[in-house]
């Protein structure tokens, strides 16, 4: 539980700075080791886990900014402001087309995203962009009369230096909506995972008010990305059947919902790296518990997160009822799934975010798969014991933790040859051809099929099914991988280790080298 981290100040949020620690301070987070789940267990005890490490070979990046923004922009009476050259925000127009399949018949709000940018030139760096952004602002509060106005730093005003907190002092009274700045500068931090801070630091600081009272049926769900509008069903069914209500937030939440964030009963987060931050937030700043393991995954996870809420809002003895008739729902179908597995002794090898990389590994392995390996896009130090629970029940496993870097993890994808492959859908796409069965884990956010959702009982089942279906009929991948050769030189694959840090003398040298492995 946070409570006793807090108490001892091991992850203390200082909400008197304008932005928050990179992960790499606050956290101790790290995008960069290769070895057993038992290896980094012990690391991140010790504090001995590396930093990131300079690689002279990298595939993609992704920028806190990135993150931010895409975080933000649903707020649905809200308007982002990306304070940086238009060309940052230009990957924006395209993102309320992720919300627009979902039918209002399942509950789809009115979707009006705005957004604007202060389009910061060459002139405006020499000179500072504060008069710009300062007009922007006047033209998002007049044109589009919002309750919030979330202004995004860049990589751009970050150099110049504008003073974004001095400005909004400035602007503020004349400002009906309240303006909340956003400190997510790329330059900040190599792990993009830190713009998810850095949106609820400004929350945090600009937006939660005071408690009125604390609602006992309100349960805060910072939710991630792949939270399908499906996956969103099926926890507040869940929560209903005990008497509770969501919280959904930040995607196409209310500036409302935000604001009584602090009249929660409990903050549950189903993705450590999208709401520990937040959690710990609350929990310090207004004494709302805070759970940050374990997502909603798989039977036991599933359960033990139902429970963890019904500890903090006396609904012990209704959980126990909900545990034992939603197991009797999907046992015989659970059942029917481990038998097809267990016929074939399937591997499978899972690639995603922190809480598919402690979520997946138990959910595979309910369902019969024996688990080869995970990789994650950045660990941190907070979740050891989640990590020893993993191993307890699943066995050791190999672990590559890198920041969407396909050919990193081809190294572990090689070694075990596992029959079923998962990744996130912006990632890993040679995979199709490379004679196994890859699928995408998860789906995007405003999908509302039938057969998207991963969380809950519902989601066990759908995943399971997803999965075996993917592991019957693999001829696709079979044949593309006959005739495609694979995409990187056979140095890459001759590596002790996947990361590649630097040359000397014409040979490359792996981190894992270095460390004596």
């Amino acid at each position: 539980m946070s409570k006793k981290l807090n108490k001892d100040k091991k992850w203390r949020i200082n909400l008197d700075e304008p932005a928050p620690l990179p992960k790499e301070q606050l956290w101790n987070s790290t995008k960069t080791f290769y070895g057993k789940a038992s290896e980094i267990l012990e690391k991140s005890r010790k504090h001995e886990l590396q930093q990131d490490q300079d690689r002279i070979f990298r595939q993609n990046a992704m920028c806190p900014n990135f993150t931010s923004v895409l975080r933000l922009m649903t707020i649905r009476d809200g308007i982002t402001i990306s304070h940086a050259p238009v060309g940052c925000a230009g990957y924006l127009n395209a993102q309320p087309q992720l919300f627009q399949g979902i039918p209002k018949e399942l509950g789809r709000p009115e979707l009006d995203f705005h957004w604007l940018t202060s389009n910061l030139r060459e002139n405006d760096v020499i000179f500072g962009g504060s008069e710009k952004l300062g007009k922007t602002i006047k033209l998002a509060d007049e044109r589009y009369k919002p309750r919030s106005i979330f202004v995004l730093a860049s990589c751009v005003s970050g150099i110049i230096g504008d003073d974004l907190e001095g400005l909004v002092r400035e602007i503020q009274p004349d400002t009906k909506a309240t303006i909340v700045p956003i400190h997510c500068e790329g330059t900040r931090s190599r792990i993009w995972q830190s713009g998810y801070d850095s949106v609820w630091h400004g929350v945090l600081k600009y937006l939660v008010r005071e408690p009125k009272k604390t609602q006992e049926d309100l349960v805060n769900i910072p939710a991630s990305f792949s939270l399908t509008w499906i996956d969103r069903q099926e926890l507040t069914r869940l929560l209903a059947k005990l008497g509770l209500r969501p919280n959904f937030v930040p995607e196409l939440a209310t500036t409302e919902q935000l604001e009584i964030l602090a009249e929660a009963a409990v903050t549950a987060p189903v993705c450590g790296s999208l709401g520990n931050y937040l959690g710990y937030g609350l929990e310090q700043e207004f004494d709302v518990p805070f759970f940050n393991y374990p997502p909603p995954f798989g039977l036991h996870n599933t359960e033990s997160w139902l429970r963890k809420i019904a500890e903090f809002t006396g609904k012990e003895n209704e959980v126990e009822k909900l545990i034992e008739e939603e197991r009797a729902a999907i046992e015989p179908k659970l059942e029917a799934l481990r038998k097809e597995f267990k016929g074939d002794e399937a591997t499978v090898l899972d690639w995603g975010g922190q809480a598919r990389g402690l979520g997946l590994p138990l959910l595979t392995h309910e369902l019969g798969l024996d688990v080869k390996g995970i990789g994650m896009y950045e660990y941190d130090e907070v979740i050891p014991e989640a990590v020893e629970e993993l191993i307890e029940k699943v066995g050791d496993f190999d672990v590559v933790v890198a920041d969407m870097q396909p050919y990193e993890l081809e190294q572990i994808f090689i070694k075990h040859k596992p029959d079923v492959y998962t990744t996130c859908p912006f990632t890993g796409g040679h995979f199709k051809r490379a004679h196994t069965a890859g699928v995408r884990h998860h789906s995007f956010r405003g999908d509302p099929t039938p057969n998207s959702p991963q969380y809950g009982y519902i989601g066990l089942i759908t995943y399971g099914n997803f999965l075996l279906r993917a592991h019957k009929h693999h001829t696709l991948n079979k044949t593309l991988g006959t005739h495609v050769r694979q995409p990187y030189k056979e140095k890459i694959y001759r590596q002790h280790s996947p990361f590649v840090k630097k040359e000397e003398k014409g040979k490359i040298t792996s981190l894992a080298k270095e460390e004596g492995k």
